[in-house]
């Protein structure tokens, strides 16, 4: 590691995932258009579709979202068809139990096949397979600039980091700067006490003269 901020990077990656911002999307087709023109840049979306009838958020992740955000399973499996669904480990539901849920203004009954650990509370309580309907939509990035896209993207994960290579290289030098200024500062006190302790055992040992009368 290089830097201080590159060990967090890792430390945080391994925690959290990957993702660095969250934008709240209200013209999914607008803003796929304009990622199309990207390059180097991974980014996936989370999809809401409702509350269950105990308030419960539920959506759905694009392929490679659950690694991506670090939402882990931790038992069962994931979802494969339109009646199951994964629950957060929040909760004290287990695999096999049947929940009701309601998808496009219909209640349904689906079977809890999984569970699965957010890393951040910000995302949902249960997770269905991939659906066409839902009612709102976020986006997640491993960059915060984005070359070629309009939007504007919203910080909302403090244990986010940037991986757009220009800040990558900007970050390092600031830490490695930091770091140098603090060493900086420690080695010009450490010599202004070892100064002060020399003058001072010096004066002590100059001969003391009594003045002539």
């Amino acid at each position: 590691m290089r830097s201080h901020d590159q060990m967090q990077k890792y430390a945080y990656e391994l925690e959290y995932g990957s993702w660095y911002e969250d934008y709240h999307d209200e013209d999914m087709e607008a803003t796929k258009e304009q990622l199309s023109h990207t390059k180097n840049i991974e980014y996936h979306f989370l999809y809401q579709m409702a509350y269950d009838k105990n308030n419960m958020t539920v959506g759905f992740g694009d392929e490679g979202f659950y690694d991506f955000c670090q939402v882990t399973l931790t038992d069962g499996r994931f979802p494969e068809s339109d009646n199951e669904v994964v629950v957060s480990d929040e909760f004290s539901y287990e695999i096999g139990q049947h929940i009701y849920i309601a998808i496009s203004d219909q209640l349904q009954e689906m079977e809890i096949v999984g569970v699965v650990h957010n890393s951040q509370p910000i995302f949902y309580d249960i997770y269905v397979a991939s659906q066409q309907h839902y009612d709102d939509a976020y986006f997640y990035s491993d960059t915060a600039l984005l070359p070629g896209v309009a939007f504007s993207l919203s910080d909302e994960n403090q244990y986010g980091y940037d991986h757009n290579p220009a800040w990558v290289g900007f970050y390092t030098i600031v830490s490695c700067v930091v770091v140098m200024i603090q060493a900086s500062c420690l080695m010009a006190l450490a010599l202004i006490l070892l100064s002060t302790t020399l003058l001072k055992k010096v004066s002590e040992n100059l001969p003391y003269c009594v003045p002539l009368a």
